[in-house]
């Protein structure tokens, strides 16, 4: 992929990097005909220096020029390695991922092959690797369970008309909440330092729940009903409706 591109596109993902340090940048490759040229997305992460989320408004602008065929962002002396989130993204997006480490002004680029973020052990990055998106992966990979995907702006609970994101939205993604105790594959939903239910975590059964905690890896814990830290911020229980009796 780097070798294909010409020397105009990586001289703009370079000064668009340039301008961006010490953020990393992002934006897209577009190919329109014969013709590649790059058009930048704002970085949307709420650790710019360290990740990157491209703008999804951005992103769907930019296919109004052309079919975007890849994906760039910018390393921060880091080498152009792509890290967990960067294959997630990539794998999401179902793109390459060219990656400009500055400095010295290196090129990677990850392809994606099918690559899976372990349940266990992920880093959290917020809108790519985090709750939700852990979430996500358990249902589709346990239970072949395909759920919603819902763009969320960083702290999104302090936000509105967001700030209720996981309550408006559970039946549509198709669960019901219940009352009758946890079963296993019930999902909690949990308040921390939030005044709504900002967190989630998939019960397994046997007191232990899956769930990615902010700036932790993600990973399995007691869930103690009505006792404990996490059952106290527990604010409902809502279970797929293929669960339902």
């Amino acid at each position: 992929m780097i070798d294909e591109m010409t020397s105009e596109v990586k001289a703009a993902i370079i000064a668009h990097a340039l301008e961006e340090e010490p953020r990393e940048c992002c934006g897209v490759l577009i190919a329109k005909g014969r013709k590649q040229f790059t058009r930048r997305c704002r970085n949307e992460s709420d650790e710019p220096e360290k990740h990157w989320r491209a703008s999804i408004a951005d992103q769907i602008a930019a296919e109004d020029e052309g079919e975007i065929i890849a994906t760039y962002h910018s390393h921060i002396h880091r080498p152009p390695v792509a890290s967990e989130a960067d294959r997630a993204t990539a794998e999401k997006n179902k793109l390459p991922s060219i990656i400009l480490c500055l400095p010295p002004q290196t090129w990677g680029c990850y392809l994606p092959e099918g690559w899976e973020a372990p349940l266990i052990g992920r880093p959290f990055i917020h809108g790519v690797l985090d709750c939700y998106t852990l979430m996500q992966d358990y249902f589709e990979r346990e239970l072949k369970i395909i759920l919603p995907q819902y763009e969320r702006a960083d702290r999104w609970w302090e936000k509105t008309p967001e700030a209720d994101l996981y309550m408006k939205n559970f039946e549509e993604a198709g669960f019901v909440q219940v009352f009758d105790g946890l079963k296993k594959h019930d999902v909690i939903l949990m308040e921390l330092k939030s005044t709504v239910p900002n967190h989630a975590a998939v019960y397994l059964g046997d007191g232990i729940m899956l769930h990615h905690p902010p700036d932790k890896l993600s990973g399995k814990h007691p869930y103690v009903m009505d006792s404990g830290f996490y059952a106290q911020q527990t604010r409902a229980i809502v279970r797929h409706k293929s669960f339902m009796e």
